[in-house]
């Protein structure tokens, strides 16, 4: 029982200094200087997107604007629910558009006016307080 008792000393000894060791090792040395601009180009992709998705959803517009269904449908839809369907369509592409709009223009800014550094600064500076 005590030659079990020392083994388990020794290995939680172990653990421990590993723990310490992991924790309190000096950081890292920062990265090279790069002077490629990566914020300019996730910006630039983050827009790039949203204006192909847009382009893409005009062309979905078009075909809800129409009043009338396709000759193919008109047997087997009636005009009352084409109404309905098309009034919906509508509706949801325009609340979809908008709400893309919006988030897009919400990373673009957090991004743009340095969020994500501020974030970054504050929970480190949160976790130089902790204990």
């Amino acid at each position: 029982m005590e030659l079990v008792e020392q083994a388990r000393t020794k290995a939680f000894g172990v653990l421990d200094s590993l723990k310490v060791k992991m924790f309190m090792s000096p950081p890292p040395p920062p990265p090279p200087e790069n002077d490629f601009p990566y914020l300019k180009g996730i910006l630039g992709f983050i827009v790039l997107m949203f204006l192909v998705n847009s382009w893409l959803e005009l062309r979905q517009l078009k075909q809800l604007i129409k009043k009338r269904p396709p000759k193919e449908m008109e047997a087997l839809v009636g005009s009352d629910e084409f109404k309905a369907t098309r009034a919906y369509g509508l509706d949801k592409w325009y609340f979809g558009f908008l709400s893309s709009t919006v988030d897009t223009a919400e990373s673009v800014a957090f991004l743009a006016l340095g969020g994500l550094h501020s974030l970054w600064t504050y929970s480190t500076d949160l976790n130089e307080k902790l204990p």
